[in-house]
């Protein structure tokens, strides 16, 4: 009777680890993918802010295209994939830093030089369809408010205060270790 007690607690100890385990490898698996698609979104808001607040004066159409069009199409892909893993709060921010991205994007093109267009048709607005006049300067303020606060907001997951209580903690350990191993050898 105890040998099938004994075999039935093996038994039970194997499942319950096993299914340990397997939890243990899906919350691995599915966190490197949130931390992954977060941070590439917060790289590519970076990238989209910096590229709109650096680049004024266009050398061509070309750069224009490259440095802001193209990184604020990346930068919506980015949020696109990412979506899943942001809560509604999150969405609202991300999405008031490209929206304002876009308003300073649209900025920049209405400065960009006719002759870049030579036979393209080239529309400028200048009255929006609601009678309004269209945005003639960046507003600076807004643009730097907003990625900062969707900064900061993507700095909140990639970096929790738990995951900065771990840190600090095995920082100390390291030293204490390293400190150990050089009192060893000064003792010698």
């Amino acid at each position: 009777m105890s040998i099938i007690f004994s075999f039935l607690g093996a038994l039970l100890g194997v499942l319950i680890g096993q299914y340990y385990i397997n939890r243990r490898w899906y919350a691995d698996y599915f966190l490197g993918k949130k931390i992954d698609a977060l941070s590439e979104l917060y790289s590519a808001l970076t990238d989209c802010y910096f590229n709109i607040t650096k680049e004024l004066c266009f050398l061509s159409l070309k750069d224009y295209q490259e440095k802001i069009i193209n990184k604020e199409h990346y930068c919506i892909k980015k949020i696109a994939f990412s979506s899943i893993y942001l809560t509604d709060r999150m969405k609202l921010i991300i999405n008031k830093a490209m929206s304002s991205f876009s308003r300073a994007e649209f900025v920049l093109y209405q400065r960009l030089p006719d002759h870049y267009f030579n036979d393209k048709i080239r529309i400028k607005w200048t009255i929006r369809s609601d009678g309004k006049e269209i945005l003639k300067d960046i507003d600076w303020d807004d643009l730097h408010n907003a990625f900062e606060e969707a900064f900061l907001c993507l700095r909140e997951k990639l970096n929790p205060d738990v995951l900065k209580i771990i840190e600090q903690s095995l920082s100390e350990k390291i030293c204490q270790y390293i400190w150990s191993l050089w009192y060893k050898d000064i003792k010698k």
